[in-house]
């Protein structure tokens, strides 16, 4: 009886080039980067390496459009509040120049 041999087969180790900022990554570098960046979602992602923003990357790219999305709504938000801030003041005025 031959003895069991272990074969243990390598896997290549995967790259990914940003192109926001042009640094080559580990995808498994990246991916645990990416995990970490969940908990907001409305702050831009950005280079672990030079804090450039990420705008576009074929493997993340539903995740950076989720949070632009999440973005914009944070920002119409804001907007409103802002005219309504505004809208409000101006009843305030006219009413203490009516007094």
């Amino acid at each position: 009886m031959l003895g069991a041999r272990r074969v243990e087969t390598t896997e290549a180790t995967r790259y990914l080039q940003l192109f926001d900022c042009g640094h080559i990554l580990r995808v498994e570098e990246m991916d645990a980067w990416m995990v970490r960046q969940l908990g907001s979602d409305v702050e831009l992602i950005r280079c672990p390496r030079c804090s450039i923003t990420i705008t576009f990357s074929y493997r993340y790219g539903n995740r950076i459009k989720r949070t632009l999305r999440n973005i914009d709504k944070v920002k119409t938000e804001i907007l409103k509040l802002g005219n309504k801030t505004a809208n409000d003041a101006s009843g305030l005025v006219r009413r203490l120049r009516h007094t």
